[in-house]
Parts: C-alpha cells; structure tokens; sequence
C-alpha cells in the first residue's frame, strides 16, 4: 500500500535552471506556486543540494517524481524577473505557497514584495512600520533570515538603519546581496513587451533608498 498521507501534506515537484550572473537556481513548487528558491550555485547538483537541505529543514511537504507540469511558465517568470520584466514590474506574477509561512511572515513578505520594489531599498524599522509592527525591526530581520523565497520576497532590499548593508543569509551572503542591488540600480525596468534584455553583471555599491 502507497505510504499514508498528512491532510495536511503539500505535493511538490522541483526543477532548475541556469540564470546569467547569478549561476544554477532550484526551486520547488506547489499547485498554489512557489515554495523554495535556492539560488547562485556553479552547478545544477550543488543547487539542487541546497534545496533539500532546505526541504528536509521543513514539514508538510512531499516531493513528487519529474519535473513541474508547467515548468516553461515558471522558467519565464524567472528569466523575466532577472531581467527587468513582466515578473520585476509585477511581482504577483510569481505566486507562492504560503502554507508554511507564519502570519506575521505572510504580512511581512507581501508588505515587503508589494512596496518595496525594483532598485529600491527599506530599513527593517521602516518595513515593521509599513507591515503595521512599529519598533518590530528585529523580528523583521528574523523573517527575513528565513525567506524561502530568494529574490522573489526580496529580502535583499531590506538594510539595515542608516544605510548600513545588514546581513544576508542566501548563498552568497552580504556579496550576493551587494551584487543584486547593484543590479536592479543598474539594469532598468523593460517599458516594451519585445524580447527579455540580456543580462549583463553591473558592479556597484552605492544602495538606492525609496526615501526620496
């Protein structure tokens, strides 16, 4: 007999793929969409190893065989974020299983991916603020800290007060997170539907703030 599952348990499926600049990215998803992100990884095996570390680091998920059925979709939304398009300008076209987010996470995260957006950066005492938690910054960072979600709840927006860079815990660290707001203040947004920009590595250090 077929092992018995939770109610409870989410059937999910992973894949990768290659992104310029940024090496190997896995993920897994859901039917209600995205439950991991791991990415900047030299190759598909060492991304697809960060993924199950981090699965195995969560409960009420159970992997399915092969790839996910529309794996095109979600390889375009990807290639478009990083490029500057559809998924960077709209970033609710990334949807997310949410189903192991607590509550406070869940307003933080769509606080966070809904206002804080492209080339933009927020302090964590702003975001508790804009989420409707004053003085909360150090739970922020926290919730920050276990993004499953990579770029696509993009806690490499969030710095720390007074401009200060703050930490980061993807693969990478606080490079990744200098080298990806360098990006996003580099590379524009893409105004035409014609093709997704190539994407060309930016270096820079200087953090754009959404304070004008």
């Amino acid at each position: 007999m077929p092992p018995v599952r939770s109610p409870r348990t989410v059937r999910i499926r992973l894949d990768a793929l290659e992104i310029p600049i940024l090496g190997f990215l896995s993920y897994a998803v859901s039917d209600r969409g995205l439950v991991i992100a791991a990415f900047f990884h030299h190759t598909s095996d060492d991304a697809q190893a960060t993924l199950r570390n981090m699965l195995d680091a969560m409960t009420g998920y159970e992997t399915e065989n092969g790839v996910p059925s529309d794996r095109l979709i979600w390889h375009q939304r990807f290639l478009t974020f990083f490029a500057g398009g559809a998924a960077a300008k709209n970033p609710e076209e990334v949807p997310f299983e949410d189903r192991h987010w607590t509550p406070f996470q869940a307003v933080v995260y769509r606080v966070l991916r809904d206002n804080v957006r492209w080339g933009e950066t927020i302090s964590y005492g702003e975001l508790a603020s804009l989420a409707g938690f004053p003085g909360a910054a150090r739970a922020v960072g926290h919730a920050m800290a276990r993004n499953t979600g990579g770029p696509f709840v993009p806690c490499h927006r969030v710095i720390a007060a007074r401009g200060a860079i703050g930490g980061y815990s993807g693969t990478g660290g606080v490079r990744l997170k200098r080298a990806l707001l360098a990006y996003e203040r580099k590379q524009p947004l893409i105004r035409s539907e014609g093709p997704e920009h190539p994407l060309d590595h930016h270096p820079g250090n200087s953090i754009p703030s959404r304070r004008s």
